[in-house]
Order: structure tokens, then sequence, then C-alpha cells
């Protein structure tokens, strides 16, 4: 098992700093369940506070199987890559029984804001008439440009990026991480995740990969300068290690 895959969270539960929207989530897919129903949620919030990891978390609990993928029961797909023509051959397969799994299909629709007009005008009509035993899960930075008609369809769920909770629950996800690792976490964890005075899990993690290899705190960082910092002052080596963990981290927590 890699470094990163044991940081990973498994579940809705191990999401840091999201407790509302957990605790919605982890009661909204129990009933959902539990009746064999169907559901569609936009998860939206700032980046890098665990929208992805969380619509992974979910088809993880309902039973899909993440490793057989869409013969597991779950797809992910960036809505770029989605005209209207790919929606109605995805609904199309909501109505056949994965090969592996519990039979549960999920759907995780990354930046649902970028999807072009037509495809969110077929999403009207496919999210009126799921079939039982289907969750689709929609995530996005914003809603700005997300219709009311669609809005009106799905469950909203906010994730949010700042606040004292917020701060204190990146501060524990370094400090386990370090200390899982056997190495002794700094006085202050308060510097690590800051882009613009906001909380960012992703690149708390990317951070601590990189405390880890050089004990250097993270600087102070705006968004554009997030990447620079990340890897500034190592070794080429450091920095070719830190930057493959880096990259694989972008998956931890999104």
């Amino acid at each position: 098992m890699t470094f990163v895959t044991r940081y990973r969270p498994q579940t809705l539960a191990g999401i840091a700093g999201q407790p509302a929207a957990v605790r919605f989530l982890s009661e909204s897919i129990r009933m959902i369940e539990a009746d064999a129903g169907s559901a569609a949620f936009v998860l939206h919030g700032p980046p890098g506070t665990g929208k992805t990891t969380a619509a992974w978390a979910i088809a993880r609990q309902l039973g899909c199987d993440l490793e057989q993928l869409e013969l597991g029961g779950v797809v992910e797909i960036a809505s770029g890559q989605q005209d209207g023509r790919a929606v109605t051959d995805l609904a199309a397969s909501f109505r056949l029984r994965p090969m592996g799994g519990s039979g549960w299909r999920v759907a995780i629709v990354n930046e649902a804001d970028a999807m072009t007009r037509q495809a969110e005008f077929v999403w009207l009509d496919v999210l009126e008439n799921l079939p039982p035993k289907v969750v689709i899960v929609f995530t996005t930075n914003s809603l700005d440009t997300m219709s009311e008609r669609f809005q009106s369809r799905c469950q909203l769920v906010e994730f949010v990026a700042d606040g004292q909770e917020s701060e204190s629950a990146v501060g524990d996800l370094v400090s386990s991480i370090l200390a899982a690792e056997g190495i002794e976490p700094p006085a202050t964890t308060s510097v690590f995740g800051r882009v613009g005075g906001r909380v960012n899990y992703r690149l708390a993690v990317q951070q601590t990969y990189r405390y880890a290899v050089t004990r250097e705190l993270p600087r102070q960082t705006t968004a554009a300068t997030t990447t620079a910092t990340t890897t500034a002052g190592m070794t080429p080596a450091q920095k070719a290690w830190a930057t493959r963990r880096a990259r694989a981290a972008a998956a931890i927590i999104r």
C-alpha cells in the first residue's frame, strides 16, 4: 500500500472539517439505501475541501466495486467531456445492473458548473426519471452558473473552507499523518493548507509531504503561488520525490 493510499479518506466520516456535510450525506445515503431509492446531490464549495472524496465515499458506502469502476457500478466523468448525447448514453446505462458490486450505480460528475447548456437540459429530464438504486453526485466550486431548475432537482450540500473548525481539522490531519509516519509534528500547523486566507485540505496534505522531506514549514501562499511554494527550496531529488507524491495527493482530498 502506498503512502497516498494509506491516508486517503475511505468513508464520509473520515473527511476532515465538514461535519455538517458529512452528517447530512451519511443520513441521506442510509435512507436511500434502506429504500433502494435514487437521489442526486450537488456538492459545492471551494477547491480542496473534499467534494470528490465524498462522492467516492458514497460509492463505497453503497457497495460499488471501485476496482471494476463502471463494471462495478461507479463512473467518474468531467462535465467538459459531456454533451447531451453523452448524458443520454450514460442515463441508459443506469437501467442495467452492474456486473460487480452491490447493484447500485453511482455517477460522479466533476466541475458540473462547466457542463454545456445542452447537457444540463438533458440532465433535467434524467434527474426526474432516475431508476431505483442510482445516485448522481455533481461537484462544483460554485453554483453561480447552474440554473435554478437544475438545482431544484438535486440536494445541495455545501463544503466549507473557513472557520475555526476547518482550521482545527487541518491541524489534526497534518499531525495525524506525521505521527503515523513517526515524524514529530511542528509546534504549529496553522500555516498548512492556507490559500488566500482559506483552508485547502488537498494543499495541506501536499505540504505535509514536503515537510516530511525537508522539515520546512510552508510559506504563506496565494492560489497563484501554491505550486511554486510547495516544492521551493528542495534539492532536485527531493523535488522529484515530492512532485510524484503531490500529483498522487491530488486524489486524496478533492
